[in-house]
């Protein structure tokens, strides 16, 4: 075992040039520090829970991996906690700021954060610097004069150096005494606030007296009452301006007489003249200024993107947007191709998906988006029956749903007969068995307060097929015109034939009537309208008997076995 001497020695080798805790001059200032068989080193012991066989009660122990100090306290050790911390980092650089403060790199590699600053020990005091300059010689007031006549006196110095300075001016003071008490007593003697008459205050001609002014602030009830005698009555005031008419008057209109009894009464338009109380709602400088203001409102609205306008439909029942489609101007009234409305509330829709042979259907709680999309569609177009003369504007219909286009290769028919057909035009509304055009009722008569004079009927142009051509017929057999839905076409969303019909012969068959590249898919791809990348849309054109037209939701142009599921969407005319 070593001696008391070596354990000395050891441990002030293992600490020497280290950061030594406190609780290291603690443990050479108590007594049993020193005592038994003095300071042992070592990592033998840890914890308290150490075995103390072989050492003698009030042994000390220092760990030499943890620098933790034991001490045997009877059965256990007891921990007296750290006599050596980490070694601290070194500074290894220091960069001169040439401020007094430095940046310092250490051992570690880190900078510091903060400048540091370095300061020496005051030197001695400097030995005194030489006399300055002598400064320019200042200067003295040699005289003050008054001058000038009447009420107002500058106050001019005049300076050593032969300089002068105006430094004041003294009102009402030419001798400098004043003349008369300007005491309350001796002008308003009775404390009534008014010049009295003893003062016999004068402004050369007439004399100011209490006589002439007590009560009148008072007492008067008119202007006459003051001496002001060319004032205008209010019964004259009241005809020289254009009035609100009495509730007896018919409303929007202004008065143009004098006010006078049996005033006659017109609208307000016309151009004005001088004197005129005409507004202007007519007229060279009324159309200018109008065309200036249009400009401005639809440059701002076609610049910005498209938006929801539930809401705005909902404040006035469509009122607003139905005007702007009466004149054949959304953005006068705000609107845009490419703005939408929802329903208001949810709507029940049966969904379709088809796998590995199996349809299945699913209820759907979704908000159907309509989307304003082309301005006139069809207006000016003959169908079977008549040339379309009613203002519209075409809304494209996203019912958030997928349907299959139909069941199973065509044998014959076509569109007009196809599952997608039936569900879009539909009105059932039972369990599996949720349409589209039930759900758009609902939604209009919420919006609208109704439907059937807001939805455009109109014939259209179908495509068929017999089992071995192609070919297309009028959809309606009456005059009704009942087709109030139905799906895209190639040349709506593309602008032109891209897979539909067998051959070029047949390419014209699956458009029909419906050859009108729509504005807003001019304007923006028809994923964009959709909202969603992953949703493809069924268009209504065949590629052959079992493959129909198919808008991918990358944006690609293709077909799908008709079979498949894709999302229905169609074409309503809002009027």
């Amino acid at each position: 075992m070593a001696t008391h001497a070596q354990n000395i020695a050891n441990l002030r080798n293992a600490v020497y040039g280290e950061q030594v805790r406190g609780s290291m001059i603690e443990l050479f200032e108590e007594d049993y520090a020193l005592v038994k068989d003095g300071v042992m080193l070592g990592t033998d012991i840890s914890s308290s829970a150490d075995p103390t066989t072989g050492y003698v009660d009030g042994a000390v122990y220092i760990n030499t991996n943890t620098w933790h100090v034991f001490k045997l306290e009877g059965t256990a050790w007891a921990d007296h906690g750290v006599i050596k911390g980490d070694t601290g980092a070194s500074v290894t650089n220091a960069v001169d700021n040439g401020d007094g403060t430095f940046y310092l790199t250490f051992s570690d590699g880190s900078i510091s954060s903060n400048i540091a600053t370095i300061q020496g020990i005051q030197g001695p005091q400097g030995p005194q610097g030489p006399t300055g300059a002598t400064g320019p010689a200042g200067r003295s007031v040699t005289s003050i004069t008054m001058s000038g006549t009447g009420k107002s006196h500058p106050v001019t110095a005049t300076y050593s150096d032969g300089s002068t300075e105006t430094v004041g001016v003294v009102q009402d003071g030419a001798d400098g005494s004043g003349t008369g008490d300007m005491s309350k007593a001796t002008y308003d003697p009775n404390d009534h606030g008014y010049v009295d008459a003893a003062a016999g205050v004068t402004n050369g001609t007439n004399t100011l007296t209490y006589a002439t002014l007590d009560g009148k602030a008072d007492a008067a009830t008119s202007l006459g009452g003051y001496g002001i005698t060319d004032a205008y009555t209010k019964t004259e005031v009241d005809a020289g301006f254009v009035k609100k008419p009495a509730a007896s008057v018919t409303a929007n209109k202004v008065l143009t007489s004098d006010g006078s009894s049996g005033a006659t009464w017109e609208e307000p338009d016309g151009t004005p003249t001088s004197g005129s109380n005409k507004t202007i709602k007519s007229g060279a400088v009324y159309t200018a200024l109008a065309n200036k203001a249009d400009k401005t409102v639809v440059d701002r609205i076609l610049s910005r993107s498209p938006r929801d306008i539930t809401s705005d439909i909902q404040a006035d029942n469509g009122a607003s947007l139905f005007q702007a489609i009466s004149e054949q101007n959304l953005e006068k009234y705000g609107y845009k191709i490419g703005d939408y409305f929802k329903s208001p509330s949810n709507r029940t829709l049966t969904e379709e998906t088809y796998s590995s042979g199996t349809v299945t259907q699913t209820d759907k709680s979704v908000k159907i988006k309509y989307t304003l999309a082309d301005m006139d569609t069809y207006y000016g177009g003959y169908n079977s029956y008549a040339v379309v003369n009613t203002h519209h504007v075409g809304v494209v219909v996203d019912s958030g749903v997928n349907r299959q286009w139909a069941a199973a290769a065509l044998t014959s028919g076509g569109y007009e007969s196809s599952k997608l057909h039936t569900f879009l035009k539909g009105t059932t509304h039972t369990t599996k068995n949720y349409a589209l055009m039930y759900a758009i009722q609902q939604d209009f008569t919420a919006l609208f307060g109704g439907y059937s004079s807001h939805l455009l009927a109109n014939n259209k142009l179908f495509e068929t097929y017999s089992g071995t051509a192609f070919s297309w017929a009028w959809a309606d057999t009456a005059p009704a015109q009942s087709q109030l839905i139905t799906a895209l076409t190639e040349a709506e969303v593309y602008g032109f034939s891209i897979w539909g019909g067998d051959d070029v012969v047949t390419d014209r068959y699956h458009l029909g009537e419906a050859v009108k590249h729509l504005e807003l898919f001019r304007r923006y791809r028809f994923n964009q309208i959709l909202g969603d990348e992953n949703a493809h849309m069924w268009l209504r054109g065949l590629a052959t008997a079992s493959a129909a037209c198919f808008a991918f939701g990358a944006g690609l142009a293709g077909i799908n076995d008709v079979s498949g599921a894709g999302r229905a969407v169609g074409l309503i005319l809002l009027h």
